[in-house]
């Protein structure tokens, strides 16, 4: 074993709360090995040197390079330390912040253990919804489907079948959310229970990701008038539609990003990251 055969970290990718009192652990581990058993130690990081606790971990998925274990740690303690003990053949080892080791010091895990934050109800995982387990289908909408000719926009500067588009944020193609409407049965054949949006609101760009306007349906997509069919007719056929919503970032036109930026003292001057300019 090696240690670049493990991957694990205190972050919401491998660690999460799930309510008040659980939290699930992930750890990967390379599919070029074959581990007969994965645990998990956890305990108050002020007792954990002589106090623990052990939680087998099961296999869950794989992908081409790792298999994926997970167990849960069901515990009152608003935060623990973590080490994991991993065991190929008769050979086990605890795995920690500092790599693999055959014996692990638990009076020192404070310089190695990983360690497991704190719970913050923002971060818990939602009850599954009632949609749970559908198909998804991810849209682009300015690419994915046309009602007409998009070369009758006025505003489409790039051909429908361009094929290098990589970076190209200001390419317009013309896609619209009546091409999309147009394309539910399609979508409805291949098993699609739920349709994921990317943004749709008005922006300057492709991609919508740099909003203008939060509470609008781009125009060029047909507006809301379109986005209400859309929604109509998906929910007809039985399919969710999910929004992609941006908002840790928005567009420099946007009202709320220019009123921001005038001064200090104005009501949404904190509602943006800022900072002085370099000197020349």
């Amino acid at each position: 074993m090696h240690p670049a055969q493990f991957r694990h970290q205190s972050d919401s990718r491998y660690c999460f709360s799930l309510d008040d009192h659980r939290a699930k652990l992930r750890l990967a581990v390379s599919n070029e090995l074959n581990l007969s058993e994965v645990t998990v130690h956890f305990g108050d990081p002020m007792t954990f040197s002589r106090d623990h606790r052990a939680v087998r971990m099961e296999r869950r998925y794989e992908d081409l390079a790792f298999v994926y274990f997970e167990g849960i740690i069901e515990s009152e303690l608003p935060r623990f330390m973590y080490v994991f003990y991993v065991k190929e053949g008769d050979k086990g080892y605890f795995y920690s912040e500092s790599g693999l080791d055959e014996e692990y010091q638990f009076d020192l895990a404070f310089i190695s253990a990983f360690q497991f934050v704190g719970e913050n109800r923002n971060d818990y995982v939602l009850p599954k919804p009632s949609w749970n387990g559908r198909v998804f289908y991810q849209i682009f909408p300015e690419r994915f489907a046309c009602r007409g000719d998009p070369r009758q926009k006025r505003y489409v500067n790039t051909a429908w079948d361009c094929k290098v588009l990589k970076g190209k944020f200001n390419a317009m193609l013309g896609g619209d959310l009546y091409g999309v409407i147009d394309k539910l049965d399609y979508l409805s054949s291949l098993g699609v229970g739920a349709i994921y949006l990317t943004p749709i609101h008005p922006s300057p760009t492709n991609h919508k990701y740099d909003v203008v306007d939060y509470f609008d349906v781009d125009p060029r997509f047909g507006g809301k008038d379109a986005f209400r069919e859309l929604v109509d007719k998906a929910h007809a056929k039985g399919m969710k539609v999910v929004m992609d919503l941006v908002f840790n970032h928005s567009s420099d036109q946007n009202a709320w990003f220019r009123e921001s930026k005038q001064n200090r003292t104005n009501p949404k001057a904190d509602w943006y990251i800022w900072r002085d300019a370099k000197p020349d």
